[in-house]
């Protein structure tokens, strides 16, 4: 019986290019093979063992998914210590599913993860 909550293949990559030396880009991507959830083993009526066999997930497998992420950065703004990056989270804003768990198992089908997402940020080199 495969293991829940563990995909069988997990891939991460960067790419990153400096344009200048104040200015980077970055491209991530992440691929997440599918997952199964919990394999609860329940008894047979009148019996007292645990047979593997006579069980059942608590809810569906989850289908792989890939997302990419960009980010980009400058430093030295106005030739000051100040930075500032930009990066966009699940640029293609694929639907990202987590397998249910014995918490949440109204959610047979997985809890949603996060869309597409921008986020600025802004700071000072100390």
């Amino acid at each position: 019986i495969p293991l829940g909550y563990s995909p069988e293949l997990l891939a991460y990559f960067n790419i990153s290019h400096r344009h200048t030396k104040h200015i980077s880009a970055t491209l991530s991507g992440k691929y997440v093979d599918k997952m199964h959830t919990l394999w609860r083993v329940v008894p047979e009526p009148g019996q007292n063992d645990e047979d593997p066999s006579q069980g059942s997930r608590i809810g569906e497998t989850i289908p792989a998914y890939s997302t990419l992420d960009m980010n980009m950065r400058v430093d030295q703004i106005f030739g000051l210590k100040w930075y500032a990056a930009f990066k966009v989270k699940n640029v293609l804003d694929i639907e990202i599913r987590y397998p249910t768990t014995t918490s949440n198992k109204w959610a047979d089908l997985g809890t949603l993860g996060s869309g597409r997402a921008f986020i600025l940020s802004v700071g000072h080199k100390f």
